[in-house]
């Protein structure tokens, strides 16, 4: 493929130019490894912003689209597709900050275009009802987990 028809593929078919890196990186890779195989070759800096705040959006979105168990910030494309629950509860368990798990869960039960699964947001809340069950000291993380689930 000529470079300008590459170009302009890239630009507008984002889910295909992001398989098509991903699966070309050994089936993982973050957006920073995305952006060294675009940037400066195919994409310039500027259009890369625009570009990839899409691309974060079809990545989370993408029933086509993964992340790593272990590291949420590496994607992988999948054989076959997964559930937006699923993915949003995958992309919760790997969070091992309280407050990134805190704004996971927000924005699965925020999500107007699918409303939440109880069961998944029964894992989720879970996690937060055993910091009020099992605190010794009142801390910030027993304040959240109180306030999120009277929410």
């Amino acid at each position: 493929m000529k470079k300008e028809k590459l170009r302009e593929k890239v630009k507008s078919d984002i889910a295909w130019a992001l398989k098509t890196v991903i699966s070309s990186l050994g089936n993982a890779a973050d957006m920073k490894a995305v952006k060294a195989e675009l940037v400066p070759s195919v994409l310039t800096a500027a259009e890369w912003t625009g570009w990839s705040g899409k691309a974060r959006d079809i990545l989370k979105e993408d029933t086509n689209f993964g992340n790593l168990p272990d590291k949420i910030d590496t994607y992988i494309v999948r054989d076959q597709p997964i559930s937006f629950h699923e993915k949003t509860l995958n992309i919760f368990k790997a969070e091992k900050d309280f407050f990134d798990r805190v704004q996971t869960l927000q924005e699965y039960i925020g999500n107007k275009t699918r409303s939440p699964k109880p069961t998944t947001s029964g894992k989720c809340s879970s996690i937060f009802l055993n910091f009020i069950r099992s605190y010794s000291i009142v801390n910030e993380f027993v304040i959240s987990s109180a306030l999120l689930i009277a929410r």
